[in-house]
């Protein structure tokens, strides 16, 4: 049998052992994908940020729309006490929506 350096070698194998030191290819590639990373999570939180707003958005202009039907019907009300408020509110709601 084969001696190498202190230790005897007991069979051949037919691989290859990889002995370059990938250490900064490896780093090279970790840091390639946090900032991958990174960069899909800001542009989630970009993309949530604007679905937020529209929400919000979209939520002001249905108070402002309620507001405004609300006080058409007190309007409505003022003129003719006979009628009813939460009618006059819900054809005025509907009147906001429509418009």
């Amino acid at each position: 049998m084969k001696k190498m350096g202190e230790f005897e070698v007991k069979k051949e194998t037919k691989y290859e052992v990889d002995t370059h030191d990938d250490v900064e290819d490896d780093v090279e590639d970790a840091g390639h994908e946090v900032k991958e990373g990174a960069k899909d999570a800001g542009h989630e939180v970009k993309e949530g940020a604007k679905d937020a707003g529209h929400e919000v958005k979209e939520g002001a202009k249905d108070v402002k729309d309620k507001l405004k039907a609300g006080a058409k019907a007190v309007f409505n009300k003022a003129k003719d006490p006979d009628k009813d408020t939460e009618t006059e509110y819900q054809k005025e709601k509907v009147k906001e929506k429509l418009d």
